[in-house]
């Protein structure tokens, strides 16, 4: 049987993103170590980066690892496709998860520099959560309509 799922494998897709969304996340807690953790704020972003960093390198990993394993296959039993679909997603799950926190580590990123700049950069964040929110319930619809 074939699946979409591996089809999907095949574009690498999320392991690019993840990838990609890792090192900014690295590369902005890089900055703010530079810069010292003098406030809690700092530290509290810091900490927000090293976990999305985290969660992005896990989805990186599932994806790449299983895109290795069933590279030449052509053809899954129903077992594996069930299977590929639990562990795709705990990488998409993984993945979703680092881009919230990156949402919300821009938001308080503001907060370091003054207040008003915190304000700005928290309006940002909420106002990208919103528009996610209307994409992921979009897309739930979808699927059922598919």
């Amino acid at each position: 049987m074939f699946t979409s799922a591996l089809a999907e494998l095949g574009t690498g897709q999320v392991a690019f993103l993840s990838g990609l969304m890792a090192g900014f996340s690295i590369t902005v807690a890089i900055h703010i170590l530079r810069r010292g953790l003098r406030d809690p704020m700092s530290q509290i972003v810091f900490y927000l980066l090293v976990i999305t960093t985290m969660f992005f390198m896990v989805a990186l990993y599932t994806e790449v690892r299983l895109t290795i394993e069933i590279a030449n296959a052509e053809n899954l039993s129903d077992e594996a496709s069930a299977l590929l679909a639990k562990i795709r997603l705990i990488g998409t799950r993984c993945a979703t998860t680092g881009f919230c926190l990156f949402v919300v580590s821009i938001g308080l990123l503001g907060w370091i520099a003054r207040p008003l700049l915190g304000v700005l950069t928290t309006f940002s964040a909420i106002c990208t959560f919103a528009v996610l929110t209307y994409i992921w319930m979009s897309v739930r619809t979808l699927q059922t309509l598919l």
